[in-house]
Order: structure tokens, then C-alpha cells, then sequence
């Protein structure tokens, strides 16, 4: 029997320098708590601590950073059911990192507010946003970072293609998934 759950992807704390090499900032603490607290499915807490992260960014004047936590607002929007918040905030995280030329930011947001799509019976536009991160994530490729992304977005496309009933087509992506890579960490097996 063949199951595929919808991938929603938090901003990881893995594509960040190791704390050895720089100690945690208090922005730090507070976006990893809030993607702990968002696995813990404590959302309204996630959202307040990745806001406050965000807030600390935007005083710092780091808005690659501040996007990346506003990310994790709207992740933690969308699991908790508020569609329509959650593609506000990530909508502003894709636009700070396009400005910021942070490509792993911008396949994060374009891939959850694909997602979005997807939940809300956007299908059209969830298949949108899912090629568009494919594409970016598949002019990165040589990076670890894309090459973890590209296989999510085959698991998502697959996922699309499966509630549109296209059996086959599905197949195709989430074989190409499978022989991607390794199994996806715990946190993103659902």
C-alpha cells in the first residue's frame, strides 16, 4: 500500500552554522524553540516566539534572517489551520528573500505556500508554486540544502497528482523521491 503525506517544511535549523561556530543570539533560541514548540504542535507559542525572532532581525537590520523566521510564522499558521494567515506571512517571507537573493528561503516559502494551495483545493496554483521551487531548488542542486528541498517537492507533487487522481503520474514522482535519496528525518516523516 503506497502512502504519501503532504510535506510542510519549517525553516531547519540544520542549513544554520553549527553553535560551536557562533554562539546562539537570543533570535537563535527563539526560532529554534518556536520549530520545537510548532513539532510539538503548540502553535499559538511557536508563532510568538518566531514573531519575536523576526522582530529581533528586523531591529537588527538582518532581513534574510528575519525572513527565514517569518517563514516559521506562517509554517506554524498553517499547521495550526489558519490558512489564510500563514499565506500572508510566508507571501512576506518570499518577498524578503528574493530581495535578499536567498534562494533556500525562497524554495522554503514558494513550497509552503504551495501547500497552502494544496489545502485550500488550489490545485492549480499548489502545482504552481511546487514547480517554481522545483525549478530553483534544481539550479541548486550541487547544495545539500536543494537536493533535501528537490525531494520533498517530488513527495508534494506526487501528493497533488494522487488527489487529482493521477495514479500513474504520482508514481513517477515519488519514485523519483524514493531514489532521491535517504529517508527524510523523523520531524518530516508523516
Amino acid at each position: 500500500m503506497l502512502s504519501v503525506t503532504l510535506t510542510l517544511v519549517a525553516s531547519p535549523a540544520s542549513t544554520q552554522p553549527p553553535a560551536a561556530a557562533h554562539p546562539p543570539t537570543a533570535a537563535s533560541v527563539l526560532e529554534d524553540r518556536a520549530v520545537v514548540e510548532t513539532d510539538a504542535g503548540q502553535y499559538a507559542a511557536a508563532i510568538r516566539d518566531a514573531n519575536a525572532a523576526a522582530a529581533v532581525h528586523a531591529a537588527a537590520g538582518d532581513e534574510r534572517r528575519r525572513g527565514r523566521a517569518l517563514t516559521q510564522v506562517g509554517f506554524a499558521q498553517v499547521q495550526s489551520g489558519d490558512y489564510r494567515a500563514g499565506k500572508t506571512t510566508l507571501t512576506t517571507a518570499l518577498a524578503l528573500a528574493s530581495t535578499t537573493g536567498d534562494d533556500e528561503g525562497r524554495t522554503l516559502a514558494i513550497m509552503n505556500l504551495g501547500n497552502v494551495g494544496f489545502f485550500l483545493g488550489s490545485y492549480g496554483e499548489a502545482a504552481q508554486r511546487y514547480d517554481a521551487a522545483l525549478g530553483i531548488a534544481d539550479a541548486r542542486r550541487p547544495e545539500a540544502w536543494a537536493r533535501h528541498y528537490r525531494r520533498l517537492l517530488l513527495v508534494d507533487k506526487g501528493a497533488l497528482d494522487l488527489r487529482l487522481g493521477r495514479h500513474q503520474e504520482a508514481l513517477v514522482w515519488l519514485r523519483q523521491a524514493q531514489a532521491a535519496g535517504p529517508d527524510f528525518p523523523p520531524r518530516e516523516q508523516g
